[in-house]
C-alpha cells in the first residue's frame, strides 16, 4: 500500500467517483560547475568539457553569449557528452547486440548517439556554431548595412 509514511513526499487524494490522484514531490540534485559564469553539468567527459569551454570562449569573445543562453549551453554540453559516451560504448561493444530468440538487434547506444547528435546540431545551429548558421548570421549584419528588405523599402519610397 502506498502511504506517506513509506514514501516521504507522497500524498494520496481520492476524488469522486473513486479516482486516485498520486502527488509525488521529489528533488533532483545535479552537481554543476561554473565556467565563466555559465553553469555546466559536473559529469561531463573531458572531451565534452573541452568542447563546451571552447564554445563559451568563442561566444563570449564574439559578444554573443548572454545569461539567457545558459540553458542552451547546458543542453549542448549534456547532448555532446551523451553522444561521446554512446559512441565509446558502440566502439567497445559493437553496433549490434544479441536480442530475443537468438536474433541480432542494433545496439541501443546507436539510437542514443543519433538522438544526441541531432540535438547537438540543432542547438549548434541555433547558437550560430555551424558554418552554415554563421554564414546566415553574417549575411545580414545590422551594424554594417541594411537588410535586403530595408533596401527594397527604401527604393520604393
Amino acid at each position: 500500500m502506498l502511504s506517506g509514511r513509506n514514501f516521504p513526499g507522497l500524498r494520496l487524494q481520492v476524488g469522486i467517483p473513486s479516482i486516485i490522484f498520486i502527488h509525488i514531490n521529489f528533488t533532483i540534485k545535479i552537481k554543476m560547475t561554473e565556467y565563466k559564469k555559465i553553469l555546466l553539468p559536473d559529469h561531463l567527459c573531458p572531451e565534452a568539457e573541452r568542447y563546451i569551454h571552447k564554445v563559451i570562449d568563442y561566444l563570449k569573445k564574439s559578444d554573443k553569449l548572454n545569461a539567457i543562453d545558459e540553458g542552451a549551453a547546458h543542453l549542448l554540453a549534456s547532448s555532446y557528452d551523451q553522444y561521446i559516451k554512446a559512441n565509446q560504448l558502440i566502439n567497445e561493444q559493437g553496433l549490434v547486440v544479441p536480442g530475443a530468440k537468438n536474433s541480432i538487434i542494433p545496439h541501443p547506444a546507436v539510437r542514443i548517439a543519433k538522438d544526441a547528435k541531432s540535438m547537438c546540431i540543432n542547438i549548434m545551429t541555433a547558437m550560430g556554431l555551424t558554418l552554415k548558421s554563421r554564414t546566415k548570421l553574417n549575411a545580414i549584419d545590422p551594424d554594417s548595412e541594411d537588410s535586403p528588405l530595408v533596401e527594397f523599402m527604401k527604393s520604393t519610397l
